[in-house]
C-alpha cells in the first residue's frame, strides 16, 4: 500500500521525534514510536510494533551512542551481551505475538508503559 504525502510527512516527523527522543532520554522505538503509530496514524499494535522493530534494524543510534561513548556514558561489553539477548528475545517474542490478539497486546502495552512511568515519575 503505497504512502500519501499527509501520512509520509506524519511518518517522518515521528521518526525525527524518536530519534530525538531516543538521543536525549535513550528510549528506544518501543516507548516512542510504537504508541505514536497507534495513536497518530490508528495503526493496530502488531504494525506498529513490527514497523518499529524494523526501524531498528539498521544502525539508527550509532551517531548518539558515539557521542555518549566520547562522554564516557557506554558500557560496551554490558551493552554486547544485552544485544546478545535482545537478539534472541525479539526472536522469541515475534515468534508469540503472532499467537496474541492485537486488542489484547494494546492493553497490555500500555500497562506496561504506564507501570515504567509511575515507577520512573516517582522512584516506586
Amino acid at each position: 500500500m503505497p504512502i500519501d504525502k499527509p501520512e509520509l510527512l506524519k511518518i517522518a516527523l515521528l521518526g525525527a521525534c524518536g530519534g530525538l527522543l531516543s538521543g536525549l532520554l535513550g528510549v528506544s522505538g518501543g516507548v516512542v514510536l510504537v504508541p505514536a503509530l497507534v495513536l497518530i496514524l490508528g495503526w493496530n499494535q502488531k504494525l506498529a510494533q513490527g514497523t518499529s522493530l524494523a526501524v531498528s534494524l539498521p544502525p539508527v543510534g550509532i551517531l548518539a551512542v558515539m557521542d555518549y561513548h566520547r562522554g564516557g556514558h557506554v558500557r560496551l561489553d554490558a551493552a554486547v551481551i544485552m544485544a546478545v539477548g535482545v537478539f534472541l528475545g525479539c526472536y522469541v517474542g515475534g515468534r508469540v505475538v503472532q499467537h496474541l490478539p492485537a486488542h489484547r497486546l494494546r492493553q497490555g502495552f500500555g500497562v506496561l508503559l504506564l507501570i515504567i512511568g509511575l515507577k520512573m515519575a516517582f522512584k516506586l
